[in-house]
């Protein structure tokens, strides 16, 4: 029978102790944030949640067939015509001379922070988003509610079709 006050068994105690202490210490690989895309597609940045660009429609086709895909979850690829020049909290795709470019705005967390946002510099580069696609006065809305709207922003408000875009993977230059 072992007495808990000799010494031999606070030893190994104390060892029984470290062993778990310590186990939990060595290397670990913290798991990504759920709300950020790390397996961008080569020759892609991702941002947001991932997004599958092989099941992406045109900018062209979601014009066409809107009314189709208004309050479903959409993935495009188009060109940025215009990107937010304050915090890349938005951009517009370019559609043809006939039809408003389609809003494309990243969406707020809950304490209002953006949840990403797109780099300022990307005008002219080819872009696929996934988010819901809103058309009329449920895009002017959403957009209307952020106020404070420079002249570039004011114009994008007249926007027909609008997504809020949980996840965008940006063309690389020169990949």
């Amino acid at each position: 029978m072992s007495c808990p006050s000799c010494p031999t068994t606070r030893i190994l105690f104390a060892l029984f102790i470290a062993a778990v202490v310590l186990g939990g210490c060595g290397p670990q690989t913290p798991e990504p944030a759920p709300d950020v895309a790390t397996d961008a597609q080569p020759g892609w940045d991702a941002l947001g949640m991932p997004v599958v660009a092989e099941s992406a429609v045109t900018v062209q086709s979601l014009v066409s067939e809107s009314e189709r895909f208004v309050g479903q979850t959409v993935v495009v690829e188009g060109v940025v015509a215009e990107v937010c020049q304050n915090s890349g909290c938005w951009l517009t795709l370019a559609v043809d001379p006939d039809h408003a470019p389609i809003r494309v705005d990243v969406p707020r967390d809950t304490s209002g922070t953006y949840v990403y946002t797109f780099p300022m510099d990307i005008s002219g580069r080819r872009i696929v988003v996934s988010g819901v696609l809103s058309a009329g006065e449920a895009a002017q809305h959403e957009h209307a509610e952020e106020g404070g709207h420079d002249e570039a922003e004011s114009r994008a408000l007249t926007l027909d079709l609008a997504i809020v875009a949980e996840g965008a993977l940006v063309e690389r230059i020169g990949d």
